[in-house]
């Protein structure tokens, strides 16, 4: 989890120890900079090297700067540089981009809570030094429209915004056939994207807000209003009572869609929930939690293992990231039993989010 949100000026990296390229005391206007936070312990740092030096090489000429930041703890400076050199000479022989040190942590915590650390993380840096996106899902569309976004915050947000809208509406269509909607909710949702992708909100919010009311069992009209206000107008004024009444609704109907929704809906990385109670949070996720247990004595090892996931997210979320590890163990377990093919995306999807947790654990013992 970020300490940073998108709009907030970046904070220095000029206690950074080069390792790669020289040193860089200030972020200089008009380029735009991408910050990877990697450590020595992460297979997926590893993996994503390639890319790094590719996204260097395509935009580079254009403004365009990639940053590695690696966390290597040591007792000294020298000793961190050694050993971080060293593992990028195993790692990238054809380094094109520079990279720098952190062997203290200090860096690490300025940008992200060392408590939900998960590395590689990305953060883009607009020409006004600006954070314009934290771990955008597709750099390749990102990138371009940074280096031709204006220098203003607003642009920026408009481009995270158009992004994830196109991703969303995109799913949209996939989910309502999924889950059987009705010619009149499939119409209605029709609308409401219409009116997300040309950010009309006003129309948007209206109907949604009109849709609920016609059709108060729509678990993805409630999903879709939450996501709205919170994730796209970042308005937790209007967004937190919609949460809590969808927190409400999943536990007073009690069926697994709507808890797993509202589990996702609270829990899920890619939900911002910086201003919302933490407190709040936890007592709901605990709430949601004891109706999931309850509710797993009477599935199968499918819906189980969906339980588990979903619960996995929680507990990692709150920081007991054994707890996590153990819930995702178990589900992968589950789905190993089961001789349904369908089932080999979605094992494929745990055995990966395991594995970062995994990494996560030992980043942060790292760290501490």
């Amino acid at each position: 989890m970020p300490n940073l949100k998108v709009g907030d000026t970046a904070p220095s990296i000029s206690d950074v120890h080069w390792v790669h390229g020289g040193p860089l005391e200030t972020f200089q206007p008009g380029k735009v900079y991408i910050l990877v936070f990697l450590t020595t312990v992460c297979g997926g740092c590893v993996e994503i090297m390639p890319d790094l030096v590719q996204l260097q090489e395509n935009y580079g000429d254009i403004d365009l700067e990639v940053i590695g930041i690696v966390f290597k703890g040591s007792a000294t400076a020298a000793e961190a540089r050694v050993y971080v050199n060293a593992w990028l000479n195993q790692t990238c022989a054809n380094l094109n981009f520079r990279v720098g040190v952190d062997f203290t942590g200090q860096i690490f915590r300025l940008w992200i809570n060392p408590i939900y650390c998960e590395v590689p993380i990305f953060f883009i840096l607009d020409r006004g030094g600006n954070v314009a996106a934290i771990d955008p899902t597709d750099l390749d569309d990102m990138v371009p429209k940074c280096l031709t976004a204006a220098n203003s915050r607003p642009r920026g947000i408009e481009v995270i915004i158009g992004v994830a809208a196109d991703q969303e509406a995109a799913k949209a269509n996939d989910l309502t056939k999924e889950n059987g909607m009705d010619s009149t909710e499939q119409s209605l949702i029709d609308r409401i994207w219409t009116a997300i992708e040309a950010k009309d909100w006003k129309t948007a919010l209206s109907l949604l807000e009109d849709g609920i009311s016609v059709m108060p069992d729509s678990l993805y009209l409630f999903q879709l209003y939450a996501e709205t206000l919170i994730d796209e107008l970042q308005d937790m004024e209007a967004g937190c009572p919609v949460l809590r009444k969808f927190v409400r609704l999943a536990i007073e109907k009690d069926t697994k869609d709507w808890l797993l929704g509202a589990m996702y809906q609270l829990f899920d990385s890619s939900h911002d929930y910086s201003r919302f109670p933490f407190g709040e949070r936890l007592s709901m996720g605990k709430a949601l939690s004891e109706h999931i247990l309850t509710l797993c004595h009477w599935e199968n090892a499918h819906s189980r293992a969906e339980y588990y996931q979903a619960m996995a997210h929680f507990f990692h979320e709150i920081g007991n990231n054994d707890v996590a590890v153990g819930l995702f163990e178990m589900a992968v377990t589950l789905l190993k039993g089961l001789p349904i093919q369908d089932e080999v995306k979605q094992l494929a999807r745990l055995l990966k989010t395991l594995a970062e947790y995994k990494c996560h654990e030992a980043v942060r013992a790292e760290l501490f």
